[in-house]
């Protein structure tokens, strides 16, 4: 686990296993909106083959952020992404990545789906909706991975048009992970 690291904007101790918001904050209708529950943390499980996999979990700024429309989005707070391009904040991605954390430490005990594009999605409902978390994952080292979800959002507005999950190869998470960490393809096939 790694050390216990000051938000450097609070001043307060991350928990263990878990570093500093790597976001700063933004102001929304007055309010201050504070990304701590994005920070990085690490966890670990077993798989079939390996014992004390140690995952390293990353979020990217898609997972609370999109495009600007003026009729989701009336005010219009700018977020940069990683790769310099401004984006809009989005209350509810914001709202429904409150939840991702819990996701991805459930993911040892669940399959997720490999997208043409891939990556991997975990495909899942929050409050009756259907929330998709794109992520993709890379060896470390002998028994470590860094798991980075690139973007979370649920597909029910009329601008996401996805596919549907029947169109993603489902695969255990834990297999998954084996086949990285032995430095296999990632390709899955069949239903």
């Amino acid at each position: 686990m790694s050390e216990s690291v000051p938000d450097p904007k609070s001043g307060r101790a991350a928990p263990e296993g878990v570093s500093a918001s790597p976001f700063p904050r933004v102001v929304v209708d007055k309010q201050s909106v504070d990304f701590d529950h994005l920070a990085t943390f690490s966890f670990s499980f077993d798989t079939p083959t390996r014992k004390g996999v140690h995952c390293v979990v990353q979020f990217a700024t898609h997972c609370f952020s999109d495009k600007h429309d003026p009729a989701r989005h009336p005010e219009n707070v700018v977020i940069v992404d990683e790769r310099g391009v401004h984006r809009c904040f989005d209350q509810d991605r914001y709202d429904l990545s409150k939840g991702l954390a819990a996701l991805i430490r459930a993911l040892p005990g669940n399959r997720v789906y490999q997208t043409p594009e891939s990556n991997f999605a975990i495909v899942t409902t929050a409050s009756g909706r259907e929330y998709r978390v794109y992520f993709n994952v890379r060896r470390l080292e002998k028994r470590k991975l860094r798991l980075y979800v690139e973007s979370a959002y649920a597909p029910d507005a009329e601008q996401f048009k996805v596919l549907p999950v029947t169109a993603y190869q489902r695969v255990r998470f834990v297999i998954l992970v084996d086949r990285l960490l032995a430095n296999q393809p990632l390709a899955f096939h069949g239903r």
